[in-house]
């Protein structure tokens, strides 16, 4: 019989949450075990998810600025020389300095600070459970401890399309390091990854066209925002099939890929050089035989969590993208931490509840799109809440740098006066979201954050425009709202 070694804790999973888990124990000088396997150490994240996808929109955002740039310095009656093609080697370039920024980040933000943990042990295994207290690795050890924390992330989803696996696709990790500009890229799924990932693409100069099976509210945004996405990406030259039904792929004769499907009641077929299946991420719950532990999990593979984060056992936790609660990194390491206080708590009164009422979300496209509490008055709540709208053309900010379409949209109680949530959609619309979140965390009014004074010709200054515009029209006040 294989005798297992005692620890006070394992961890499974070394993403940002599984680091963050272990960061917290060893602070509490608790003996520790992370297991990880699949992605290296810092998992999505910093491989193939966040930092490498961000770094391509940036670069990109880099080159597309470069031509408006250039665009608007002839219309000035300057010379500036951009014959309109695309650099061979910009690709490449780019590619090369996500790899480096890549590999120096997992070095110095993870596998650097995992190996400083006195209290620490790292081991790059796969493991499973053999019972509610034990795990077994893949080299046949045994492990236990009183308290076991899952935090073994997420990968991409990829449905049962017919033709699908006869042909080559990219997904939201295997995009990341594509070294050429795809001709014409089809992107099934108009999420976070499908949005961003196509505005890569296209400000790239590839042709891209993005299908959905959803027509209204991608994302979960209200119509509004939805539409003016939309709108603002198809003005670059992305196309939008929302509302198709894909049914079927294959390659051509050509080396093409077709997608066919039904569009508006229609049979419709796409033709392209390259195609990303981004639909989604499942949670890396199969092989952990969480069945020996007793831990259940959701029809989607989801580990369910209470408030305090813990399973069906209470002893053992679940956090990060593997959770049923929101898959976001900042969320995942939030949620390492939280788990450490509560398995070791000495008492009720110690443990930390997880609250994601006043979440802020950000979409990296530009615009960007953010939001955080209410987005929209509920139905038949319209004596309780009430929202004002702010249109782009209305924020300086906005108007200097040359009007794109936008809006801010605030919700407040009327009650109370407090801020209930918001929806963005405008250029940095991610800088300006934290405001909500801070604001309805410590449950502030409309007419306490009026009298804070935000600098003028910055887009934080939108929010307090916003929230003037509860009680007057802001177009009818001087340029710096007085």
């Amino acid at each position: 019989m294989v005798r297992a070694v005692e620890y006070d804790l394992i961890i499974i999973g070394g993403g940002s949450a599984g680091v963050a888990v272990a960061l917290e124990a060893d602070r509490r000088g608790k003996r520790t075990l992370l297991l990880n396997a699949g992605l290296p150490t810092g998992g999505t994240c910093v491989n193939v998810g966040c930092v490498p996808s961000k770094y391509l929109l940036y670069r990109a955002d880099m080159w597309s600025t470069y031509r408006e740039v250039c665009n608007e310095l002839s219309d000035m009656g300057v010379n500036a020389v951009f014959d309109g093609k695309i650099p061979d080697r910009l690709i490449c370039a780019i590619q090369e300095g996500r790899r480096r920024l890549v590999d120096s980040l997992r070095r110095n933000k993870y596998e650097n600070v995992l190996r400083d943990l006195s209290n620490v042990t790292y081991l790059p295994l796969r493991a499973r459970f053999i019972d509610a207290y034990t795990v077994e690795t893949e080299d046949g050890k045994r492990w236990r401890a009183p308290c076991i924390i899952i935090a073994t992330g997420a990968s991409p989803c990829v449905p049962p399309i017919p033709g699908l696996e006869d042909v080559p696709f990219y997904t939201s990790q295997t995009i990341m390091e594509l070294n050429e500009v795809p001709r014409h890229l089809i992107v099934l799924g108009a999420g976070f990854v499908g949005l961003e990932m196509a505005q890569v693409y296209r400000r790239l100069g590839a042709a891209v066209t993005v299908v959905d099976i959803l027509e209204e509210r991608l994302l979960g945004l209200s119509e509004r925002a939805t539409s003016v996405l939309v709108e603002a990406l198809a003005t670059e030259g992305i196309n939008f099939k929302l509302g198709m039904r894909v049914e079927g792929v294959r390659s051509q004769k050509s080396g093409e890929i077709e997608v066919t499907g039904t569009y508006r009641g229609r049979s419709e077929s796409l033709s392209g050089t390259h195609l990303l299946v981004a639909t989604g991420r499942k949670p890396n719950t199969e092989g952990l035989n969480l069945d020996a532990a007793g831990v259940e999990t959701l029809s989607s593979g989801h580990i369910r969590v209470n408030e305090y984060l813990q399973t069906s056992q209470p002893h053992i936790y679940a956090v990060g993208d593997c959770n049923n609660l929101p898959p976001l990194v900042y969320t995942a390491a939030f949620e390492g931490k939280v788990a450490v206080q509560n398995a070791f708590a000495c008492c009720d009164t110690e443990r930390t509840s997880v609250d994601y009422s006043y979440l802020p979300v950000v979409v990296f496209t530009d615009p960007q799109v953010a939001w955080c509490g209410l987005t929209q008055v509920p139905p038949g709540k319209q004596d309780e809440y009430e929202d004002t709208i702010l249109d782009a053309s209305d924020i300086p900010a906005c108007v200097v740098r040359g009007h794109k379409p936008g809006f801010i949209r605030i919700i407040r109680h009327r009650g109370t006066d407090c801020l209930a949530g918001a929806e963005l959609v405008m250029e940095n619309a991610g800088e300006v979201i934290g405001y909500v979140a801070m604001a309805i965390r410590f449950g502030l009014k409309v007419s306490q954050l009026r009298e804070v004074l935000f600098p003028y010709l910055t887009f934080s200054e939108a929010f307090r425009l916003g929230l003037i515009s509860f009680e007057r029209d802001v177009r009818k006040l001087t340029c710096c709202a007085s």
